[in-house]
């Protein structure tokens, strides 16, 4: 319920050639709706942006190149409200068994060795673990949410938010809690199960890539690529990376 997977490209129009082999029916997956992909003006479109979500706040560079974003799609800042309980919620429909079912997952497939990243993010549930009762509640809580949520979509076609609260981080810390943290911003629609791309719309000083997220309604992929599209023509989008230059070390 918490997972969507969607393809990678460098390219939105890669994207957009993807989803007629995406979309329809297989004739093996009964969940699969058959929806229809279509051309959507962007200019007719009412999108929201924001560039903070009340939980984690991003550094000022994401929030600089978000808010850009926003603007140049004609948007009206507005965050959903309610969107910063997204963390705690993800993190207690995940976590209300202490992370359990995942540990009894690996023991069936044999992974006697796990990657301490997957060992800190398990310790994170432990302390969602619940009864049957609190899982209900849980579970009313995430009603709530998608609701609410749902509610806001009545004003806007798409929403415009950060990725992250940074850009790319150092490897090997991403559970460390306030990197973590700012993982909440994606953590959105895997709660509401929108769909959702990401498309480069700028840099930080030290030339790392900074993602803007779009959403939409569910089912409603042909937005969301129609301004990821948009948002690729004004800032230019996938940028191949420049080398650092080799050092060469003489040995005396």
């Amino acid at each position: 319920m918490l997972w969507q997977i969607g393809p990678m490209a460098r390219r939105v129009e890669d994207l957009i050639a993807m989803m007629p082999l995406l979309l329809g029916p297989d004739g093996e997956d009964h969940t699969v709706i058959p929806m229809l992909y279509s051309d959507v003006p962007v200019g007719n479109l009412r999108i929201a942006y924001f560039t903070d979500n009340g939980f984690a706040e991003p550094d000022a560079e994401t929030q600089e190149v978000v808010r850009h974003a926003g603007v140049a799609l004609g948007g009206i800042e507005r965050r959903p409200r309610g969107i910063e309980r997204n963390y705690e919620l993800e993190m207690m429909m995940l976590g209300a068994d202490g992370g359990d079912g995942v540990r009894e997952f690996l023991r069936s497939i044999g992974s006697v060795r796990t990657h301490p990243l997957l060992d800190g993010w398990l310790s994170k549930l432990e302390e969602y673990r619940t009864d049957v009762a609190g899982f209900a509640a849980y579970y009313a809580a995430l009603d709530q949410f998608r609701a609410s949520m749902h509610t806001f979509l009545n004003e806007f076609d798409a929403i415009v938010s950060p990725v992250s609260s940074s850009a790319a981080l150092v490897h090997g810390t991403s559970v460390e809690e306030e990197n973590f943290k700012g993982f909440s911003y994606t953590m959105t629609h895997n709660l509401t199960g929108w769909p959702a791309a990401v498309v480069r719309c700028g840099s930080t000083a030290r030339g790392l890539p900074i993602g803007v997220q779009i959403a939409a309604a569910p089912w409603r992929e042909d937005i969301v690529l129609a301004v990821a599209g948009r948002l690729e023509e004004i800032f230019g989008g996938w940028q191949a990376p420049s080398l650092i230059p080799s050092i060469t070390v003489g040995v005396p």
